[in-house]
């Protein structure tokens, strides 16, 4: 099969050091042996077979996703790639105005209806309740 990404199709040699955050169920790491697991494990795991590259996952030091400090800086994973500590991230991670103004975001691959919900009020309903909006 051929992938639906642009990428170059060999990365052979090269080895990224990848940061994450556990967030089930995209990225779960066992407590026991430190292993990942989960849907986006499984995807980067996809890809570096198609695209012929190694990697070494990591979790964030502070368990963060990554905030914008009033200096400036970082923390979580967006600190991280953007002092290359590494290559890139792979999370749930939100796209936002500030982070996308230090790193590049790919296509999002989820997409989640969320929505708030509240008690439904009963209201009395008249002869002409219909015409109510």
């Amino acid at each position: 099969t051929k992938p639906v990404y642009d990428l170059p199709q060999n990365l052979a040699g090269r080895k990224f050091r990848i940061v994450t955050i556990h967030s089930p169920p995209f990225v779960i790491q066992d407590p026991k042996n430190g292993k990942f697991k989960g849907y986006l494990v499984d995807l980067l795991k996809l890809l570096s077979e198609d695209l012929n590259f190694k990697f070494e996952l990591y979790q964030v030091a502070d368990k963060n996703w990554g905030n914008k400090l009033p200096s400036g800086e970082w923390t979580g994973l967006i600190q991280d790639v953007v002092t290359n500590k590494a290559d890139f991230a792979i999370a749930d991670l939100t796209v936002t105005r500030d982070r996308e103004e230090v790193v590049r975001f790919s296509k999002a691959y989820f997409r989640a209806g969320m929505a708030l919900a509240m008690q439904l009020q009963q209201e009395e309903k008249t002869l002409f309740y219909w015409l109510n909006p």
